[in-house]
């Protein structure tokens, strides 16, 4: 089972990992994309956040004749993490071009099926201790050779009072000679006097480099398993100033479950055959203060020509606060899985390049599949409904084109034979190009939720079916009343019956919609395709409407030639809906205009009013099933009229959407694909 990566999904870890004072970075795609990097990284760069989402070489151009993005491929490659001390790196930093060394790692992450989708960058810049190192063994040299020449010093001295002992007729050359000797010497001793200032020098530095970087450092007497260290380290270990303790006394500190182990590694590193190499984690409790410490200990052992240990010695790092991060970052990652479990929330991840898809159990178990079960993308879109395959790929299509979440609702058929519905969300990823990659998101099964709406709209459909025949009759005996008032002149009666009339054909329509809305969702509203002329449609749409709103004044700016394939009864009652909302929303002897147009192969109806305007928060949601405007509350109506119409545009694979800004009026769009 391959788990959804925490990296693109829990804002808190990378926030976490933000605040560590350790430099850190996160890769990823062959183009060692800067997926996250915190400010610690940052500042070693010399840059400052725009890096983020470049690719390494676009972030750090100075890197490109590096080794670094080879090491980073082989690490996606292999999986295996590569580690390196007192590595040199070049980079430009307030513009001047200086080299550096780091101890760094790449780690590979991997999800639970072993497959590496990024790499985390950990870098420790080390490069006042590398020049120290590097300082004193130069001092180390010089001091040698400077040794070597004395000794040979020396041996001519011995061979010159030999021959001074011999024949005193060289003495005069002979003190020459030694004048000229004791000159070499005394500079000689200058030198030792240089050297012993560069290695004093080089020894500050690198005490100040060990003290910046927050390290306790030890060292081991092998002959006598004495052990000493720096007053950080006397601190944690909770020993006196300049005081040496045997080596089991100082391993008394360590916690019972990490001294055997501790005390092995030190053995094996002691031993010539291992290289000396030691580094180790474990926990200490200070005996005075009680406190216990997370450490990591890396150290080296030297040997003499015997394979016997002279000397070990190291570092020792507080690694508390890292352990607890980690610690807390495997806590919320169980978390956030728990969590989608118990929502039963199907995780994916799909590669919109290869059209290849992985997905949890739990994705499986919504579509009737079980974990064992192989699933892919196409096996997926396979089970989808045969009157919901292009929907679905179009709403795909359009989370990537706009950028936006992809949601989709559809009906899928399980191994069983059974119908289920599912709701699936996703949310496309980018790379540097701004080309769409990956696409990853969660499916819930909402097999119940549409069974109670079916139930629910039969019934609605059922109650809108009963009272329309009432109604009906309602209707022809209010039309009776009012011929007869008419013919008796009752104007009073002829007025209030009017008023009637209209109260039942507002009720009629809202039945009428209801019923309609009822058809849609159980899938029994039929689109009728037929030719017709798009301009001839609205010009009678806009007759009907003149007669029930003779107090707006609707101008109509016709687009002849457009012809659609498409069901004339529905397009118009789209129309119908749009007019009636433009003339409920905007004053009396205010103009309603329409326009029709072509773009590309499509055409384009406007309808615009001069109304109430409509808040930019509620642009989104506009469409949606009962949702009505809270400002427009003293208007009555069901938010079903533009629920409705922006389900038939869907059906004929059009779009809808509404320009409107509060107090400037409102125009509303649509789309159909012409002929």
């Amino acid at each position: 089972m391959k788990k959804r990566p925490l990296l693109d999904n829990d804002s808190q870890l990378l926030q976490v990992l933000a605040l560590s004072e350790d430099a850190t970075a996160i890769y990823h795609t062959d183009q060692m994309v800067i997926a996250f990097a915190n400010d610690a990284i940052i500042r070693i760069w010399g840059k400052d956040r725009s890096v983020i989402g470049k690719t390494i070489e676009e972030a750090l151009p100075e890197l490109h004749d590096q080794p670094f993005k080879q090491i980073f491929l082989d690490v996606m490659r292999t999986g295996i993490t590569y580690q390196s001390d007192n590595m040199p790196a070049d980079l430009v930093v307030d513009g001047k071009r200086q080299t550096f060394y780091f101890d760094f790692k790449y780690r590979a992450i991997k999800n639970e099926a072993g497959e590496t989708y990024c790499v985390m960058n950990t870098a420790r810049d080390v490069t006042a201790r590398y020049l120290g190192q590097k300082a004193i063994a130069e001092a180390e040299r010089r001091e040698q050779d400077l040794n070597e020449e004395l000794a040979a010093s020396n041996e001519e001295l011995v061979a010159s009072n030999e021959e001074l002992a011999a024949s005193n007729e060289e003495l005069t050359s002979l003190n020459e000679e030694l004048s000229a000797m004791n000159d070499e010497l005394q500079q000689a001793t200058q030198q030792v006097s240089l050297l012993n200032k560069n290695l004093k020098y080089s020894e500050d530095n690198l005490n100040f480099a060990i003290d910046a970087a927050n390290l306790g450092t030890w060292d081991l007497d092998p002959s006598m398993m004495s052990f000493a260290g720096n007053e950080r380290l006397r601190n944690w270990f909770g020993l006196r100033p300049y005081q040496e303790i045997p080596l089991d006394q100082a391993t008394n500190v360590i916690f019972d479950q990490d001294r055997e182990r501790v005390l092995a590694a030190i053995e094996r590193a002691m031993d010539y055959q291992s290289g000396g190499l030691y580094d180790i984690k474990y926990t200490i409790m200070n005996p005075i203060t009680g406190i216990p410490r997370k450490v990591r200990a890396k150290g080296k052992a030297l040997f003499d020509e015997n394979g016997q240990a002279t000397r070990f010695s190291g570092t020792l790092q507080d690694i508390t606060e890292e352990e607890q991060t980690r610690v807390e970052l495997e806590e919320s990652r169980k978390g956030l899985e728990l969590a989608m479990e118990a929502a039963r929330l199907g995780a994916y991840k799909l590669d919109l390049k290869l059209g290849k898809m992985s997905c949890s159990a739990q994705f499986k178990h919504n579509f009737g599949l079980t974990e064992q079960d192989k699933f892919d993308f196409s096996d997926m879109m396979e089970v989808v409904h045969a009157d919901f395959k292009q929907y679905v790929m179009l709403q795909v299509e359009k989370a990537i084109a706009e950028k936006q979440i992809y949601n989709a609702e559809y009906p899928i058929l399980w191994p069983d034979g059974t119908e289920h519905w599912v709701r699936v969300s996703g949310l496309p990823t980018y790379n540097h190009s701004g080309e769409a990659v990956y696409m990853m998101g969660v499916s819930f099964d909402i097999t119940e939720q549409r069974r109670d709406d079916l139930r629910k709209n039969d019934f609605i459909g059922m109650v809108s079916h009963e009272l329309k025949t009432p109604l009906t009759s309602l209707k022809g005996y209010v039309q009776v009343l009012h011929g007869k008032a008419s013919k008796v002149k009752d104007e009073f009666a002829s007025g209030m019956l009017s008023k009637v009339n209209n109260q039942v054909n507002k009720m009629n329509a809202m039945i009428n919609g209801f019923l309609s809305i009822s058809r849609l969702e159980s899938g029994k509203i039929l689109l009728v395709m037929e030719e017709f002329a798009l301009d001839q449609l609205i010009a009678e749409v806009i007759d009907e409407n003149e007669v029930l709103f003779p107090v707006h004044h609707i101008e109509f700016h016709r687009c002849e030639g457009l012809m659609l394939n498409a069901d004339r009864d529905k397009i118009g009652h789209v129309v119908s809906n749009l007019i009636s909302n433009a003339a409920k929303y905007s004053s009396a002897e205010s103009v309603i205009e329409i326009h029709c147009s072509r773009e590309g192969d499509e055409a384009i109806v406007s309808v615009k009013d001069s109304g109430i305007g409509i808040p930019a928060e509620d642009h989104g949601r506009l469409f949606e099933r009962y949702y009505r405007v809270e400002s427009n509350n003293l208007i009555s109506g069901f938010g079903i009229g533009l629920y409705l119409s922006a389900e038939i545009i869907e059906r004929h694979h059009g779009r809808i959407w509404v320009e409107s800004e509060v107090g400037k009026g409102s125009v509303f769009h649509f789309s159909l694909p012409l002929l």
